[in-house]
Formats: structure tokens, C-alpha cells, sequence
């Protein structure tokens, strides 16, 4: 069974706060106060502080993946999903799964394999076209 990294975290973008440190720190006067002014600085710098709410899990095979949402309820709902279908093992992350026009690639090149007539094939390969131009 897979073991799951903490849920959801709330996330700052580290480009943000590299455009924040710099200038806190020359905001803040004293040596170590500038974490104290980091969101003060920001208001005064007009730099809207920004969050990301991250999903981090394991899949069934042991490879970590995140995913980011802008709003918390999207990413509780996505961790619910994962969670379901990583403990049913049918679990696919996006980075994984094959295109449309790759899954029509590969049922054409079955079609064609089984030995299926000409006319149908042409047919097959018509309504392929039809709804997935990118494929062949």
C-alpha cells in the first residue's frame, strides 16, 4: 500500500519571496527583522502575495507527483479522488497517461492487426479524423 505525504499545504512560490527578501531586508533596517516585514514589504511594494494549495502524494508504483489549485475545496477534492483511486490501484497521474490521439493511434493499429476489412478500417480511420484531427 502506498504511503501518502501529508495531504494538502498551503504553498508560497519561492520567485515571490526572492522578489520580497531583497527589499525587506533594506526596509527593515536590522539585521534578521526583515522575515518580520516580508508581508509589510509586500503591501509597500504593491507585490500581491500569492498561495497555492499543493496535493503531494505517492502513486502505486512509489513515484511522488504534486499537483497545485488556487483554491483549497480543489484540492481537498482532488486528494479525495487520489486517495480513492490509489487505494484501488487504478490511480494514473496526468504526467502518465497517454494523449487521445495516441489511445486512437494504438486502437487503429489493433484494428489493423486483427485483420479487419479495408472499408472498415477506412471507416474507423474517417470517424478518427473526424474527432481527433492530430491522430495519423
Amino acid at each position: 500500500m502506498p504511503r501518502r505525504i501529508p495531504d494538502v499545504f498551503e504553498f508560497k512560490p519561492s520567485v515571490q519571496l526572492k522578489e520580497i527578501e531583497p527589499k525587506a531586508r533594506t526596509l527593515a533596517g536590522k539585521a534578521g527583522d526583515w522575515k518580520k516585514h516580508k508581508t509589510r514589504s509586500a503591501e509597500l511594494l504593491d507585490i500581491e502575495p500569492k498561495t497555492a494549495w499543493v496535493v503531494d502524494y505517492v502513486d502505486g508504483q512509489g513515484q511522488r507527483h504534486i499537483e497545485t489549485f488556487d483554491k483549497k475545496r480543489d484540492a481537498d477534492a482532488r486528494d479525495d479522488e487520489i486517495g480513492v483511486n490509489v487505494r484501488k490501484g487504478v490511480h494514473t497521474p496526468a504526467n502518465k497517461s497517454i494523449t487521445v490521439a495516441k489511445a486512437a493511434d494504438d486502437w487503429l493499429t489493433h484494428v489493423e492487426r486483427e485483420g479487419r476489412e479495408r472499408a472498415t478500417l477506412a471507416q474507423y480511420k474517417q470517424h478518427v479524423n473526424l474527432q481527433c484531427p492530430e491522430a495519423r
